[in-house]
């Protein structure tokens, strides 16, 4: 394998030489056919080697990840040489590399994890929300939540009969006391609501504690602004530039989700085959209305996807039109696409407020009504399944609500 990424005979004699040649060589042919590139290779490669020098590893062994962030700590305040710099970067790399190479061989030790309490009613739970159809992001909101709770109940008792509504209250009471604002806690009683419902049917509680838990009181229109303002969004659109795989995924990622209003999960749903080249239009699938919108394909747009799609997307199997920068190639997250915004803002010095891609769409929102746009043309745009939740643009902007406000009575009353 080695031999097929080097072509110096002193750079692959160095590689041949060193030790668990056989372990390494398995690694980056299971790299290779995965289809990762040469260069990604090499460096992947060079990492091992500096992996089993700093590891001392004469044979290869079990691995916990504590010995692994002690290295890479040690690693991050070497000074090194004039070609690498020390600092987090290099840990993160170190760890990354190291995590991998010892995971593909079974000998990554990893942390035990916290017993989870009443998991097989937490599994029922599970199972009773996948036949009902229930997307995978819901579920995955509501199964954390809903384990967090059992996990802090089972501290006080042992058994769901013993369960109150005092216990639920505390417990949304509880979230509230370590930081958790008004709307989010309210999203945890939904959740509560939904597996108390499911318990109750099973008689694993007694019944009535779904319908008397409540969240806290949250008016539909007092939460804080959750978009970027529009001269931020444009500070974004134009520090989109390099030419690595990441950056051009972003340069096409951004747009997208600025220009479309496009959610997250919605964005990571698209396919290669949404995108029509000849009619030059983006099929979008909205997530809440359940309705297919076709959009007219920007030129700008269209440029970067063509981009991304013939330098940067990794040749895999994959359906979806974005997907990992690293192997194994997979389909891009909802938190994969907060990451690019959220990195993006941080460089640009937006350490606090929304910076996901929901900020994006909140903005792409407000703009539209600055512009002049009805509310039922941004509801119908951003795909709402009520015109009547664009409403919650319009409460950030003051200059659009004194306008609908300043209109004259003469002769209405």
């Amino acid at each position: 394998m080695l031999d097929q990424i080097y072509s110096r005979k002193e750079y692959l004699r160095r590689h041949l030489d060193a030790p668990l040649l056989k372990e390494r060589e398995e690694f980056l042919s299971h790299l290779s056919r995965l289809g990762t590139d040469r260069v990604p290779m090499q460096s992947m490669a060079s990492w091992l080697l500096r992996i089993i020098k700093i590891l001392k590893l004469k044979r290869l062994r079990d691995v916990d990840m504590s010995e692994i962030a002690r290295a890479a700590r040690k690693l991050a305040r070497h000074k090194g040489s004039k070609r690498t710099t020390p600092g987090r970067p290099v840990a993160l790399l170190f760890i990354y590399a190291a995590t991998k190479w010892l995971r593909f061989h079974g000998r990554l030790k990893l942390p035990a994890r916290p017993r989870q309490a009443f998991s097989r009613q937490l599994e029922q739970f599970n199972e009773f929300m996948r036949s009902l159809d229930f997307r995978s992001s819901t579920m995955g909101s509501n199964t954390p939540r809903v384990a967090e709770f059992l996990n802090w109940f089972s501290r006080k008792h042992l058994k769901l009969s013993r369960l109150s509504i005092l216990d639920v209250d505390h417990f949304l009471a509880y979230k509230l006391a370590t930081g958790s604002v008004p709307p989010t806690v309210k999203s945890i009683s939904f959740s509560l609501k939904k597996f108390l419902s499911y318990a109750e049917s099973r008689k694993w509680c007694v019944k009535g504690i779904a319908s008397l838990t409540r969240g806290p009181a949250v008016g539909r229109f007092s939460i804080r602004r959750r978009g970027r303002k529009w001269k931020e969004v444009r500070q974004l659109l134009q520090s989109t530039k390099g030419s690595s795989r990441s950056d051009l995924r972003a340069k096409a990622v951004i747009p997208l989700l600025t220009v479309y209003a496009l959610r997250g999960g919605e964005m990571a749903a698209l396919l290669l085959e949404d995108v029509d080249w000849v009619k030059k239009t983006l099929t979008v699938r909205r997530f809440k209305k359940g309705k297919v919108q076709i959009y007219p394909l920007l030129p700008e747009i269209e440029h970067a996807l063509h981009k991304y799609i013939t330098k940067a997307r990794p040749h895999c199997s994959c359906p979806q039109l974005f997907v990992s920068i690293r192997p194994p190639y997979r389909k891009l997250t909802t938190h994969g696409a907060y990451d690019i915004t959220n990195s993006r803002l941080e460089r640009l010095g937006y350490r606090s407020g929304p910076r996901g891609p929901h900020s994006l769409r909140h903005a792409a929102a407000t703009r539209l009504l600055e512009k002049g746009a009805s509310l039922k043309q941004i509801g119908d745009f951003l795909g709402h399944r009520d015109y009547r939740s664009a409403l919650s643009y319009a409460k950030f902007d003051p200059r659009t609500l004194r306008k609908v406000a300043d209109f004259r009575l003469d002769g209405l009353l």
